[in-house]
């Protein structure tokens, strides 16, 4: 599970964080805009899985996981989006579903069973928990805005893909990453969660006098989501952290 474990931090990794505006925008724009991003991809599989750069079977999987991950936004953006069935939680959960089961295709390999790989630090961080925290976290933060803006666009008739941006969409994210430290660490810490909560209130005035007013900020809704979504992804990696 330890190889499972990574490729899959390395896939959030590079969907999420590294995936900026200007990226997004030429994979939107061009077919061969989608070429940056499959290589951010296949360099981020390179460094997350270091022990193993000297396996030619990890270079070919890789490969071939990177070629597969162009392949699928391809068809998700040339033919899902722009045939106007994209941006709803269906299509979101369909994207990611079908990279995870890309990913799920080493265990077909000897590659999880390397002892270059088992004997790594990688190791004592995931006996630690540390890799099943770090992907819940970038699920809770980066993913999370994906996520629930495709739920919004589903269920809600007037949402428009990407009407959550700017200030808001940072704030939340900070939001959500703060609920998910504060369950995660327990114990007293759970106490401080009210006043992360609090802090709408003069985030929704700040962002009302210095940029558009935003609704979303003091939509319950989206504070429900918020709070949902980070106390399910603080649970699950808790569950998966030893003692």
């Amino acid at each position: 599970m330890l190889l499972f474990k990574l490729l899959i931090l390395a896939h959030f990794i590079a969907d999420f964080p590294l995936q900026s505006a200007r990226i997004y925008r030429l994979k939107k724009m061009y077919l061969a805009g989608q070429l940056p991003h499959a290589l951010i991809y296949l360099i981020v599989m390179v460094v997350v899985g270091y022990p193993l750069v000297g396996d030619a079977a990890y270079w070919l999987f890789i490969a071939l996981l990177a070629c597969t991950h162009l392949g699928i936004d391809i068809f998700k953006i040339q033919v899902l989006d722009r045939g106007g069935r994209g941006g709803g939680v269906g299509m979101f959960l369909l994207d990611q579903g079908l990279h995870l089961s890309a990913i799920s295709l080493v265990f077909l390999t000897s590659l999880p069973g390397s002892s270059v790989i088992r004997g790594s630090i990688l190791a004592d961080l995931d006996a630690q928990g540390v890799l099943s925290a770090s992907i819940a976290f970038i699920i809770v933060t980066f993913a999370g805005v994906y996520l629930l803006d495709s739920i919004r666009i589903t269920f809600s008739r007037s949402a428009t893909e990407g009407t959550v941006n700017g200030f808001a969409k940072f704030y939340g994210m900070a939001e959500r990453g703060a609920i998910f430290l504060l369950i995660l660490g327990g114990g007293i810490f759970l106490a401080l969660i009210p006043l992360v909560l609090i802090l709408r209130l003069p985030a929704a005035n700040y962002c009302g006098k210095r940029f558009r007013p935003q609704a979303f900020l003091m939509s319950l809704s989206n504070l429900a989501g918020n709070v949902l979504l980070s106390s399910l992804c603080a649970l699950v990696a808790a569950w998966c952290i030893p003692g």
